[in-house]
């Protein structure tokens, strides 16, 4: 019977074989894990390989490939990963010609076609795996027909292409509940974030809080592939925080999910939990997503955040997205920018950080809206040293979504342009076939800078450093300018192109 199954997050390769060192992540691929768990319970086995943590990622997966149980090798895949895996995909039907190829992830279920057609790529699983992964097994030992597998792309012997059903998402409580620690124990080392919080230096851990989202942010690839919200329920996040601390030292957790307080009832079960546990209380902390809407009077006020502090809850991460009400209402964010200055004065009050991300050069945006997110985001950090902006980036949209229409670029998978890396780049922005493309240039590097020397002059990485000195000097250059609207001698964008090649690598 083929048993085994090798699940492979690759890397974020440019195509002169340059690992992209900023986008990689240290989390335990979480996606992976669950797959893998439902695997294990069945009685199948699984490998996951992780090509953010394990440099030589492609030479392990060829090792594994030496079983003779595999049933398949699945990747899992954004766009600005999938050059990687057809790289190694072309390697692997060269050397184990009979070894199924499947691609799931982000990019598959956007343009699964794409990739079928390929000699590289045999299936591609669209939207969530966990239904379709069991049915493959029983389809890859010659139990069930392709057609009876859910979430399947696939090309016919004909050459004519196959989409079976989609299933209905999974509720949270029919998933397992927690993922099995036999896919990082022996490497979790490599997944620890070691973070000082409150004068505490504690080991930090990813963990599954949810799927989807409630809203439907107009930008957002839940969106384009309705993947609705399904919170897991407190008391399994409650029992994976005690697993996790008891076994591993785990003290710091980060919750993964798109909305964590979008479940009333859920946020206020899981303070209970964790004031009633005095090896919790006060002994761990967490991080997790929150919207600005979610930060008011009726729902998450002064002393609710002084509540979620007290039971470790440290930092949260909010789109701001941009600083006009008009470009606001366009992304459905259902907020406007008094919101924004709302939620960030009561987290000063509460001693609660939100780290905000904010977008430049959304279509149809002027440069006037764009100097509005600018001067927005020096108000945000001159209101108080618990908001800040580490999250700033130049629109780049998902295909599928309202202003990606067009899929020509992704049609050969091989040459998927390199610029889908770039979602920090501006330099970009000068070659745009537009009359004001310097002036945009200049607007949205100075905001970036900005938004990033802020971080210095009032966060808690102020320091007197000689960094620390020049980010000082940048933060009053560049919030000149984005007041007054005034780039003569502008000399900021040369050294943001120098210090993103040093630091970024790209």
């Amino acid at each position: 019977m083929k048993s085994h199954v090798i699940l492979i997050n690759p890397s974020f390769k440019l195509k002169d074989g340059t690992c992209v060192r900023s986008i990689q992540q240290k989390d335990f691929p979480l996606g992976l894990g669950l797959i893998g768990t439902i695997l294990s319970k069945k009685g199948y086995s699984a490998s996951i390989i992780n090509a953010n943590v394990d440099p030589r990622w492609e030479d392990r997966v060829l090792f594994e490939l030496e079983r003779k149980d595999i049933a398949f090798v699945g990747f899992s895949c954004m766009s600005s990963q999938i050059y990687s895996a057809i790289t190694l995909s072309k390697t692997i039907k060269k050397r184990f010609p009979e070894t199924p190829i499947v691609f799931g992830g982000v990019h598959p279920t956007l343009m699964p076609e794409s990739l079928v057609r390929t000699p590289w790529v045999d299936l591609c699983v669209l939207n969530e795996a966990d239904a379709s992964v069991v049915p493959l097994m029983d389809y890859f030992n010659g139990r069930t027909e392709i057609e009876r597998v859910p979430n399947i792309c696939a090309k016919n012997k004909d050459g004519s292409l196959l989409r079976t059903a989609r299933a209905p998402l999974t509720p949270f409580e029919k998933l397992p509940d927690r993922i099995d620690d036999v896919f990082y124990r022996e490497s979790i080392n490599n997944y620890i974030l070691n973070i000082k919080i409150d004068g505490k230096e504690r080991r930090g851990f990813s963990i599954l809080t949810g799927l989807g989202c409630r809203f439907r942010c107009s930008f957002c690839i839940n969106v384009i592939t309705d993947r609705r919200y399904r919170p897991r329920p407190a008391r399994s996040i409650y029992e994976e925080i005690k697993y996790l601390k008891q076994k591993y030292g785990i003290t710091f957790f980060n919750f993964q999910e798109e909305h964590f307080f979008s479940d009333k009832v859920r946020t206020f079960d899981l303070l209970s939990l964790i004031e009633g546990d005095d090896d919790l209380y006060g002994k761990i902390a967490w991080n997790a997503t929150i919207r600005v809407s979610d930060i008011g009077d009726d729902y998450i006020n002064v002393g609710v955040l002084k509540r979620i502090k007290a039971c470790g809850g440290d930092g949260f991460g909010v789109g701001g997205e941009s600083g006009s009400d008009r470009v606001l209402k366009i992304l459905n964010k259902g907020i406007v920018r008094e919101d924004i200055l709302r939620a960030v004065e009561y987290c000063n009050k509460a001693h609660v950080t939100l780290s905000f991300s904010f977008v430049m050069c959304w279509p149809g945006e002027t440069p006037a809206e764009m100097l509005e997110t600018g001067r927005l985001i020096k108000k945000i950090y001159e209101m108080g040293p618990y908001a800040n902006v580490p999250f700033f980036q130049t629109y780049r949209p998902y295909p599928g979504s309202l202003w990606e229409t067009d899929f020509s670029k992704f049609q050969e998978p091989e040459n998927i342009p390199d610029d889908v890396f770039r979602f920090q780049s501006v330099e970009k922005i000068k070659s745009l076939n537009a009359n004001n493309a310097e002036t945009v240039y200049k607007v949205v590097s100075s905001s970036q800078f900005l938004a990033h020397s802020g971080m210095g002059m009032y966060g808690a990485q102020k320091t007197m450093s000689l960094l620390g000195l020049l980010k000082n000097c940048l933060w009053r250059v560049c919030s000149w300018r984005i007041e007054n609207n005034q780039f003569n001698f502008y000399i900021e964008g040369p050294l943001l192109r120098f210090l993103r090649k040093i630091f970024l690598q790209y």
